[in-house]
Parts: structure tokens; sequence; C-alpha cells
């Protein structure tokens, strides 16, 4: 292969190649097309703050300074945190919101947390009761139980226990309990429901032989709202069944029935009635810190209390069919547009007399041993159900029917007639 500058032999001469000696060329600096050339790079300026070039203990220096400037930063931030504290939430300013209290002065003056932790199963029984005992006695026997004087007539009694050295009411305070009832304490009495667990309740049940039978009632247990409600109920039943059992004449619509003679109870167990095979066409039963939700006027208060709106309705047979589910939302009256108020006892019917008792539990008795047809041949019968009709407005569909304007007397009565009307009873 020739090199360059080798002159071309015969056969590689061309007339058209031109070929130039080493000896020609000449090493010239390049040009671009413009006139200049290139000007040469210029160094780079280092940055002001540039860390390049920076010594260890200098890095150090400069953590230490952003590490400082941090703190007094959360300083500032903290100090300014307490004079907005101090200057507009502190009790002493006058630009703090006041926190809403129940009045200390008030015949139920705790929160239903309170009492249920004080008064629940498993709680209970730590100090012998005194706590529960301390809240509850005397006021809630006294304002809380509108079917007494009923259970005299039936010889129910309760076991009240008192070991609490001042009563249940502090030394230095006093309360006159004279015109105290459900219908005028009604969200201290829901408040307060369990502390039926001072009064020892024997309930009186059929076995399975049929058999009578009688079954202490402890006082429910803190998780019992949680376990009966809706959500839970349809992922685990059982648990609520469970706690349930024992009080399921609470929520019965036959003639077991024992709302008037075991109220206290019911209400305490009010969760249960979310068992009713109605569900979910029922009303659900409140959680159980609603009375602090309104107290303290939240948003949940509304939204919960929006569904129990047909209990304070006249026309609706809300009250009857869901009356302890209705009674759990007495915290939203006087809070949302949902009002639960209840009437006074015996306002529109008579009061059940000893004859009424005699007459019904005779007639109650003699229906487990004869048929329908049977019974109705015996001079119980007639005897029952000619008392019972003062109380017939209670079952009556439509305009007719009186339980709202007297829920509580119509529960007394229903508590003995039900046996005649249980076929067009309406439910709780």
């Amino acid at each position: 292969m020739p090199r360059r500058g080798d002159r071309p032999t015969a056969d590689e001469d061309d007339d058209n190649v031109h070929y130039v000696d080493d000896d020609q060329f000449h090493d010239e600096p390049l040009h671009n097309n413009y006139e200049n050339p290139l000007p040469e790079e210029q160094p780079r300026r280092q940055f002001k703050y540039s860390t390049a070039n920076m010594r260890e203990d200098s890095k150090m220096k400069k953590w230490c300074c952003i590490f400082m400037t941090f703190v007094l930063m959360l300083g500032f931030m903290i100090a300014l945190s307490m004079l907005m504290q101090h200057y507009f939430f502190s009790e002493t300013s006058d630009n703090a919101p006041a926190a809403p209290v129940i009045d200390e002065n008030a015949t139920f003056n705790e929160e239903k947390a309170t009492i249920n932790a004080a008064c629940a199963r498993g709680t209970y029984n730590e100090d012998d009761g005194q706590r529960c005992q301390q809240y509850c006695l005397p006021q809630f026997f006294e304002c809380c139980d509108p079917f007494g004087e009923y259970d005299a007539m039936k010889n129910i009694t309760r076991n009240i226990t008192e070991n609490a050295d001042n009563g249940g009411w502090g030394a230095n305070r006093t309360m006159d309990l004279t015109n105290c009832s459900l219908d005028k304490e009604l969200r201290g009495c829901v408040s307060y429901s369990r502390c039926q667990a001072v009064g020892e309740y024997e309930l009186h049940q059929k076995s399975e032989n049929g058999n009578e039978r009688t079954v202490s009632i402890e006082p429910a247990p803190a998780t019992l709202s949680v376990l009966c409600s809706f959500e839970n109920l349809d992922k685990d039943p059982v648990s609520c069944e469970s706690l349930c059992e024992d009080v399921a004449c609470c929520y019965s619509k036959g003639p077991d029935n024992c709302m008037a003679e075991s109220f206290d109870i019911c209400l305490d167990y009010a969760p249960c009635q979310n068992l009713r095979p109605e569900r979910p066409n029922i009303l659900e039963t409140a959680p159980d810190d609603l009375d602090v939700q309104c107290l303290w006027q939240q948003p949940s208060c509304t939204q919960a209390c929006r569904k129990a709106e047909c209990c304070g309705n006249p026309s609706s047979t809300c009250l009857q069919l869901d009356f302890i589910s209705c009674l759990t939302y007495a915290a939203c009256t006087n809070v949302t547009t949902t009002s639960i108020q209840l009437a006074p006892q015996y306002n529109q019917l008579p009061k059940v007399t000893e004859e009424v008792v005699s007459a019904c539990g005779e007639h109650k008795a003699l229906s487990e041993l004869y048929s329908k047809e049977q019974m109705q041949q015996h001079a119980s019968f007639k005897s029952c159900t000619d008392l019972c009709e003062p109380a017939k407005c209670c079952w009556v569909n439509g305009d007719a029917n009186c339980f709202f304007e007297d829920p509580l007397g119509c529960l007394a009565w229903e508590q003995e007639c039900q046996t005649l009307f249980s076929e067009g009873r309406r439910g709780l």
C-alpha cells in the first residue's frame, strides 16, 4: 500500500490526481468561519457558599449552626403556642371558650361513661360496689323506676345494698327528690341505667322443661353497646346473644315480656333490643357516648339523633315499637331537633289496681294449662278482659291509640293485659 508522499507508479498514474509532497504540509491552526478564533475557556467561578474546600471542623460548625437554628425556631413556636394558650384558651382568659359541663347540683351530674366504669360487670365488685353506690344512691331508685308502686303490688322487691359511708350523696350536698320522676329526669336516668347493679335484681324465668327458675342478673358489661350494634351483629351475633340471653324477656313480644316488672334491667341492657327479629327495620340503640357528644354539641350528635326523630312524632308508632331504643336518645333533647320526652305516668289511664293484678295473674296462669277456646269460657277471662278495658287504647291502631300520651301507664297495664292483647300488640 503506497504511503502518503510516494510517487505513484505508472499503473497508478492518473492525470486527474495531484499529489503533494510531505514537506508541503504545515501544521496550521484550524479556524472556524468566524473572523476571530474561539476565546479560551475561563476558569469556573466558585460558589460563594460552597463547601467543596471547607475543612472538616468548618463542616461541623455548619451543622451545629443548622441545629441551633432549628432549636431556636422550635423554642419560638413553643413560646408562641404557650402565649396563645394563656391569652385565648386558659381558664382565666376572657377569650377562652367555656367547656360544657353538667350542672354539679343536678340530680344526675355524672356522664354515662363514669357510671359505666363504676357499675359495669367486672368493675362493680372491685370495691364491693361502693363507688357505684356513691354515684347511684338514692336518686336512681327514687327517680328512675316508674313502676315501683306496681312492683310492690306484685311483691317484687329490690335487695338494695348500701356500703357507701355517705349513702351515695356527698356530705355537703342535699337534694330534693319529692317530685323526681323518670319523665322529668329522662336524660339522667338513661345515663345512670347501669345503677341497677345496686339492686341485685332477679328475674323469674321458665326453663326449657317449663319450670320456673330464678336468675340473678349482673350489670351489663361495658362492651354491650359495641357487641350488640348492627355492624357487629352482622359479623358476630353470638357474642351479643349470649350476653342478652337472660334478659330476653325485655325484648320479647309474647306474654312473657317483662318490661314493667324489670324496667331497670331492660334499660341497662338496652342494646339487646337490637336483637329483635325485625332488624334492620327497627331503631338501633344510641351509642354509649351520645351524652358527651351532645353535651359538646358535636356534629356526630346531630347525625346520630336524626335516626330517632320519629320517636318524638305523636303521629308515628315509633315510640311504641322502639320504646327502649327511643329512650337511649334522650341526650338529643334541647340540643338537636330530635326531642325524646315522656308524658307523666297515668296521664291518660287510671292506675293499675290490685284487682287487675289478681284477676289477670290468675288468667295468665290458667292460660298456660288450657287452650284459648277453653280460657274464653273461664270466669277469669271475662274478669281480666273487663278490667283491662280502660287500657285498650294502648293496643288499637290509628288515631285512637293512646300510647304516646301515656307510654309508662300503657306499659304497666300491658304487663297484666298482654295475655289478652298479645296478638294485636304492636311491640316495644
